[in-house]
């Protein structure tokens, strides 16, 4: 079989023409592979940039909004006169400032639902609460002494409003109550400085309260499925991530894979045994930091479901295409193997082989011209024999 294949031009030109078929095939794919591969981590590139950009935004709108609320207590004049007077007021008045600031919170969240709790002080202690979700200060709260209160006023930075994003253990501060979803077990909160504009000096503090599920609920409108977020503070604190384990711990000791991610940049990192993709991106506004991780799996889902498509059409479009060249070929070449029959015939049993084709290609002129010369041959047999009866005669 293999000798046969050996003695055919028309065998080996249809595997020369198969091989070389089946090479560009492989080069065909994959060049296809690496540029579609690199196709796809450009469009997840830009994707997972547009959701850092356009999230983060929305954060910062929300956490300013927050501290804007908090604005109030600058333009009432009544508030600010009681932060003045808080230790020199009696049990009356202590009554109704109680009454008139509880009516003053209440105007500040009945047209919104992300503030959970106020908490109003003067420079020493708490003098108005407003909450809608039981949260309560511990006992041994003081500003003069707690170490959350002053770590934050120390060093966390002012947001672009004025107010001071609190970071840190919370926990150490507020009595919350437990529900089953872990967002509303942890309060983002926003502190506020209130000064007093004649004299301007510091008459106190307010402390805005929301629960998680606020940041929660923006940071994953626009996630992909599978993929995950972490919020974190220019000083390296978690504010939330989406598994609502760590709130408030330390980015180099939940997550110290994120420490090799730089902003706007992608990173390949493994976290917890599965190899994601992240990118970081970073505010101005309210000094925080939001990672993405999309997971590479995922990432090339649709890609390979588009590549398997793709391989397999190019596949069956290149055995299509080595079936029509293998028949067109065959054909081109039948006049040429009918033609080395018609040779191989060639002998005394038969001396005028004739091989007739009606074409005027290299076959019909091969035939042609091979007619011609068995037509020659003939007539020298022919004249030789004569010559001879000739000469004997």
């Amino acid at each position: 079989m293999l000798s046969r294949i050996r003695s055919s031009i028309g065998n080996r030109l249809i595997i020369i023409n198969c091989l070389v078929m089946i090479t560009l095939l492989c080069f065909s794919l994959f060049s296809y592979y690496l540029f579609s591969n690199q196709i796809t981590l450009q469009k997840e590139q830009r994707a997972m940039q547009s959701y850092l950009v356009n999230t983060l935004s929305s954060l910062d709108d929300k956490i300013l909004d927050i501290g804007r609320a908090s604005m109030l207590a600058y333009a009432d004049d009544y508030t600010q006169n009681t932060l003045k007077r808080s230790n020199m007021l009696g049990y009356r008045e202590e009554l109704e400032a109680s009454e008139y600031l509880q009516k003053l919170f209440l105007t500040m969240v009945t047209s919104r639902n992300d503030i959970t709790s106020i908490l109003l002080f003067d420079n020493e202690k708490l003098v108005s609460k407003y909450s809608l979700a039981s949260i309560s200060l511990k006992t041994s709260f003081e500003l003069s002494t707690n170490a959350w209160f002053q770590n934050n006023m120390l060093n966390t930075p002012l947001m672009s409003n004025g107010a001071r994003l609190m970071v840190g253990g919370i926990d150490s501060v507020l009595r919350t109550p437990m529900f089953k979803n872990p967002f509303d077990n942890y309060y983002l909160c926003v502190m506020r400085e209130i000064n007093s504009f004649s004299p301007y000096e510091r008459v106190g503090f307010m402390l805005v309260c929301t629960r998680m599920t606020m940041l929660d609920k923006v940071a994953r409108s626009s996630v992909a499925d599978g993929s995950r977020y972490v919020l974190a503070d220019t000083r390296g604190n978690i504010i939330c991530e989406d598994s609502g384990q760590w709130f408030y711990d330390r980015m180099n000791e939940r997550f110290p894979e994120l420490e090799q991610v730089t902003n706007g940049q992608m990173t390949n990192v493994t976290i917890d045994g599965v190899e994601f993709c992240a990118m970081s991106s970073c505010s101005d506004k309210c000094n925080l930091t939001l990672f993405l991780l999309s997971p590479v799996e995922e990432i090339y889902r649709q890609a390979r479901t588009t590549q398997t498509m793709v391989s397999v059409i190019m596949a069956a479009s290149i055995l299509l295409i080595m079936m029509i060249s293998s028949v067109v070929l065959r054909r081109g070449l039948s006049p040429f193997s009918k033609l080395a029959v018609a040779m191989d015939s060639f002998g005394l049993d038969n001396m005028r082989p004739m091989f007739s084709i009606d074409r005027e290609d290299e076959a019909g002129r091969l035939a042609n011209a091979f007619n011609r010369m068995m037509d020659t041959i003939n007539d020298l047999i022919i004249s030789q024999y004569q010559s001879k009866i000739d000469l004997q005669e």
